[in-house]
């Protein structure tokens, strides 16, 4: 008899044991198929109950993150919209305000502000157009304005210069690509000397690549600056930041819409620095 008794009582143990963490198991999932993504249970021993708890614990973590991924993404999301709205309204407000603004310049007799706002207006114009991709020769003549209005502000100071062929002015390159190289230019030689700096756009073919070259003669980069923005190149996306941001995100996107091969290449001069991209001859819009 006394030994039923410890049987019995054997038995009710073991059963509890296996029972008692199915139902924690069971309480906890009803807590996640209910919406609590953050639920846990309690992981005892190493038997087959606790591997399915453990991995229950792990299923549940992972959807918790996910779901706070995907409504990170969702604010980004409407974050960006707003923005793209506003992006939207205000440029177009400002161009037709610069028309305004020239028309008055004309009838005032001011002809040279009026052409300052013509520019202006086409510059603002090419930025808010949809296009990412353009030919080379619209890509020049933004530039051609870009520079009208930076030579209002240093005159004589600022010479350009153009080596280009005729055959490579349909060339597809990214939209703002030149302007960004010679914006460095300007920022980084014309803005740090009071003589005037030559900026030289070049664009050939080297093999089955096109160049384009954006060169100046102002005061150069130093060797550890140089390294820097060069490494800076290889950096993740989310690791961009500081200065060189322009540079980085052009050789970014040089690689997105082309591939590997494409990208930007820093050099020191003699007398100056030199930005090159190079793409692919073939690139299409």
């Amino acid at each position: 008899m006394g030994f039923l008794v410890v049987a019995v009582g054997l038995v009710i143990l073991t059963s509890n044991a296996i029972t008692r963490p199915l139902k924690r198991l069971s309480k906890e999932m009803s807590r996640f198929g209910a919406g609590d993504f953050e639920t846990v249970t309690e992981v005892r021993g190493r038997d087959e109950i606790a591997y399915l708890s453990k991995h229950f614990n792990l299923m549940a973590r992972r959807t918790n993150e996910l779901i706070n991924e995907r409504y990170k993404m969702k604010l980004t999301e409407q974050s960006a919209i707003l923005k793209a709205l506003e992006a939207e309204i205000n440029p177009h407000f400002l161009y037709n305000a610069l028309q305004a603004i020239s028309t008055k310049a004309l009838k005032s007799g001011n002809d040279d502000v009026a052409d300052m706002v013509d520019a202006l207006a086409g510059t603002l114009r090419y930025c808010i157009s949809g296009k990412d991709v353009v030919y080379l020769n619209e890509e020049l003549k933004h530039v051609e304005r870009y520079m009208m209005l930076q030579k209002a502000r240093f005159g004589s100071r600022v010479v350009m210069t153009y080596d280009i062929g005729e055959a490579l002015l349909q060339l597809s390159i990214p939209k703002l690509s030149v302007q960004s190289l010679v914006e460095n230019a300007i920022k980084h030689g014309v803005e740090k000397v009071q003589r005037p700096v030559e900026i030289a756009v070049s664009v050939y073919m080297e093999e089955d690549r096109a160049v384009i070259a954006v060169r100046d003669d102002g005061p150069g980069i130093a060797p550890d600056r140089l390294r820097e923005v060069q490494a800076s190149f290889g950096q993740a996306w989310e690791d961009r930041s500081g200065e060189s941001i322009g540079l980085r995100n052009l050789d970014a996107r040089l690689k997105l819409l082309y591939g590997g091969e494409a990208g930007l290449e820093i050099e020191a001069l003699e007398a100056g620095t030199e930005l090159r991209m190079r793409i692919p001859a073939g690139g299409s819009r």
